[in-house]
């Protein structure tokens, strides 16, 4: 079996829309109040950060990332649907997963069976002497193939369990350089497709043929997904507004909250 997500997704943009439907999304979760070495405010939590207040005025008004777990809790596919062409995307990574309950996955990659990698830096990873992957590429693409499973610790409880994953990291100018950004991109400029094209004029090998049937991951079972986030804000803000609107007419709106309250 063969699964695909979106493990990183990185933006920045200048849409307070977008900023206020991301910003719902994050209190959602568990979060802390936070800043970054570019930002003077932000949310962090669960995966999850929401900047705002740039600190260099070349900067965009807004920045948000989600890492592996954020993409899990929200679903990456769904962030991807909901900002494409909104936002400038300046990093995202793609994962395919080779998954099998019993017995070995097949094919396990090895480094020198792919195009091009014997003029380019490569670090093995080893568990117990035994080959556990490599990672090879640089700051603005990078190719990781590992034993997914030994990094989570399953085979302390389930040995004859496998999780391979093969992951693309794209990011910087190369990320932004990317079809996602385009404002008038369609459906089939899906990640997949695209960073798979960018894997297979890197690097060559069988495997990648077979990456284009992967099926989709699905977010975490405790995620609130994306469309049901972005109804309920849209929802509070009608709440709000009509508030504002009675409150301006001189209705005791503090009252009728305490009573819709009880």
């Amino acid at each position: 079996m063969i699964a695909k997500k979106i493990d990183w997704f990185g933006c920045s943009f200048s849409d307070s829309d977008i900023f206020g439907v991301l910003d719902f999304m994050v209190k959602g979760f568990p979060h802390r109040s936070g800043k970054s070495r570019f930002y003077s405010h932000g949310l962090i939590g669960e995966g999850i950060s929401l900047f705002s207040c740039p600190r260099n005025e070349r900067l965009h008004p807004f920045l948000f990332e989600a890492s592996g777990k954020g993409c899990s809790n929200l679903g990456g596919d769904a962030l991807f649907s909901l900002l494409r062409g909104r936002v400038q995307i300046f990093r995202l990574d793609v994962a395919w997963d080779f998954l099998s309950g019993i017995g070995s996955v097949e094919p396990i990659i090895y480094p020198d069976s792919l195009q091009c990698l014997r003029d380019q830096h490569v670090t093995l990873y080893e568990v117990d002497g035994c080959y556990s992957g490599f990672s090879s590429g640089k700051a603005d693409f990078r190719l990781r193939y590992y034993d997914k499973a030994r990094e989570q610790g399953a085979h302390d409880y389930i040995e004859e369990w496998e999780w391979w994953r093969l992951e693309v990291a794209v990011r910087g100018d190369l990320c932004k350089a990317q079809d996602w950004n385009r404002a008038d991109a369609v459906d089939g400029d899906d990640p997949y497709s695209i960073a798979l094209g960018l894997l297979r004029r890197r690097f060559g090998h069988p495997v990648f043929d077979l990456l284009g049937d992967a099926g989709t991951a699905q977010p975490a079972p405790r995620s609130r997904p994306v469309e049901e986030s972005v109804r309920l804000h849209r929802a509070a803000e009608r709440a709000r507004k009509t508030l504002q609107r009675l409150a301006a007419d001189g209705v005791d709106v503090k009252k009728i909250i305490e009573e819709v309250a009880q």
